[in-house]
């Protein structure tokens, strides 16, 4: 079977895309190889640290932190759990004031412990 011959305008049409764009190449990639090796080391030595601290302690956007650590699939290796709780009404004569409000507890906080607004 023959090859046939298509010019790069033809491809565009066909692709329905400017010419322009067949020759354009992204500068992020070799970028995002440098800051994911960046990521890396920090998470090396902070385990603990999600996409938000790791991006304050290289001083980057956590924006483009989340990012990569998407694109990569890196995730922290201590992963904190937490606990959905509904609280019950805090008004009794207004008892559907205040329901449905969820809060989210750490695993490790006991049953008889519930955290309130203004406590440490």
């Amino acid at each position: 079977m023959p090859m046939l011959k298509t010019t790069k305008t033809e491809l565009a049409k066909k692709l329905s895309i400017s010419r322009q764009n067949l020759y354009y190449k992204s500068k992020k990639p070799p970028l995002d190889e440098e800051d994911k090796n960046k990521i890396v080391a920090v998470m090396a030595k902070h385990p603990a640290y999600g996409a938000r601290r790791i991006g304050w302690a290289l001083r980057m956007n956590r924006k483009k932190t989340r990012r990569l650590m998407r694109k990569y699939g890196l995730k922290p290796k201590i992963r904190r759990g937490f606990r959905l709780v509904l609280i019950p009404p805090a008004c009794p004569r207004r008892p559907r004031a205040g329901f449905g409000i969820i809060r989210q507890l750490p695993r490790d906080a006991g049953r008889d412990r519930i955290l309130v607004a203004g406590e440490p």
